[in-house]
């Protein structure tokens, strides 16, 4: 248990072990001290504090991967740049995270207890194998050095993907396994690379599509108001407004490391726009949908009321909030009861996508806890749409791409990688039916 504050280790530690399956066997003040005691006492579970002196959480988060295999559950508070750290945390390996109600030393922490202790347990109980830190090079940005740091698609892209053509349905009650192949894609028309060929087809090594005359610079304002260094990409001047085809994305815990390398895969011009739904609470959903726009081809914006879909860019339902897709792509959102405990819930958005449009959707059902997005998967593939989901061995919890396969609905299983090569290779077929959309 990791915290600068000795109050809130205090309050910390009464709220995990009233609970007898826990036990806090140790604390730790900042990320130094962390990563000495993740090696010496080898926890399950490491909870760890954000903003702290000497080393914060996002500096120390690798170097206790690296030190102890071990799921990491972010503590921070609901500030812009708390949100913003956590978002990075997710990405660089943290399994989940707990909102401190009202800042770094949160008197009021008891309004979360419960959502602390169950996602400590759910946490401890990830198999170990699935806890792998990212590997070396794969970072959402790289430094002025040119080095990468950890999250983002590899400049030579993810590996073998698997062969052109139609898998079959996956039947209810079959285990879920990724597809074999060994060919890599050809790069689209549309510009972008199928099968993760990212240098051949201009993606940089950040994963986005770089296109002739963007320039990259700095990013700023890191988790500690620093220049971090990450790459900032200049988006390409967006083509005449149109909905080819829509991509819908369902994610919770482990959802935000499997967004980077799905999105991370795909081309600033995909013919598609994309709708994504991740389960975090307000504020956390602006901070993701903020550093994905940073470090991926595509446009990424937090969705609001009215929005209106467009190809080559991706829309993330903001927290405590149902998001719908409405006739023509435009989106509304609503406050209705939470659907699997949830707000946003996929399984909403997946039922509201009208049938002339679900003809022309792809939807994808990442790792998460639970069932949400089977039930709305179903809706769509019964109005003819395309289920991929990803495959239970790569997922940090495998709970929803099971449940969704388990109808009987799913056609495709791999990793976000090769989800990301599907798709540009499905996507850019020069046949496809595009609906103009009015500015």
């Amino acid at each position: 248990m990791v915290d600068d504050s000795a109050f809130m280790r205090q309050v910390i530690r009464r709220i995990l072990e009233s609970d007898p399956a826990l036990q806090v066997v140790g604390t730790a003040r900042d990320g130094l001290e962390a990563v000495a005691r993740a090696a010496q006492l080898q926890p399950d579970v490491v909870t760890l504090d954000v903003e702290m002196p000497r080393l914060d959480g996002l500096g120390a988060l690798p170097q206790i991967l690296a030190v102890h295999r071990c799921a990491v559950v972010m503590v921070s508070s609901l500030t812009q740049r708390g949100a913003a750290a956590t978002v990075r945390a997710l990405a660089l390996g943290a399994v989940d995270f707990v909102a401190k109600p009202s800042g770094a030393v949160s008197l009021d922490l008891d309004r979360v207890a419960a959502e602390l202790v169950a996602k400590v347990k759910a946490a401890a109980a990830i198999p170990p194998e699935r806890l792998l830190p990212p590997p070396p090079g794969t970072a959402p940005g790289a430094d002025r050095r040119g080095r990468s740091a950890p999250g983002a698609v590899p400049r030579r892209g993810p590996g073998p993907l698997p062969a052109r053509g139609r898998a079959r349905p996956v039947g209810a009650g079959t285990p879920v396994v990724s597809a074999d192949g060994t060919r890599t894609a050809r790069a689209s028309a549309a510009g972008g690379a199928a099968g993760g060929a990212a240098s051949e087809a201009g993606i940089d090594g950040t994963g986005g599509a770089v296109a002739a005359g963007d320039a990259r610079t700095p990013a700023t304002g890191g988790a500690q108001g620093k220049d971090d260094g990450a790459v900032i990409i200049r988006k390409p001047v967006p083509a005449p407004a149109r909905l080819t085809h829509l991509v819908l994305v369902a994610a919770s815990t482990g959802g935000p490391g499997a967004l980077y390398r799905l999105l991370g895969g795909l081309p600033a011009d995909l013919p598609a726009a994309v709708v994504v739904v991740q389960h975090m609470p307000p504020g956390f959903t602006r901070a993701l949908a903020e550093h994905l726009d940073a470090v991926c081809g595509l446009r990424v914006r937090e969705a609001a009321e009215g929005s209106r879909l467009v190809d080559g860019t991706a829309w993330v339902a903001p927290g405590d909030h149902h998001l719908h897709v409405g006739p023509g792509g435009v989106l509304g959102l609503d406050r209705s009861p939470p659907r699997h405990g949830v707000r946003p819930a996929a399984d909403v958005t997946f039922a509201s996508v009208p049938p002339a449009l679900a003809r022309r959707t792809i939807a994808l059902v990442l790792t998460g806890m639970g069932v949400d997005g089977a039930a709305g998967a179903r809706y769509l593939r019964e109005h003819g749409a395309r289920i991929w989901v990803q495959e239970p061995a790569s997922c940090v919890v495998p709970g929803m791409p099971v449940a969704t396969a388990a109808l009987g609905v799913v056609e495709r299983a791999g990793t976000p990688e090769q989800l990301a090569a599907w798709l540009v290779e499905t996507l850019t077929d020069p046949g496809a039916e595009a609906t103009p959309v009015r500015p």
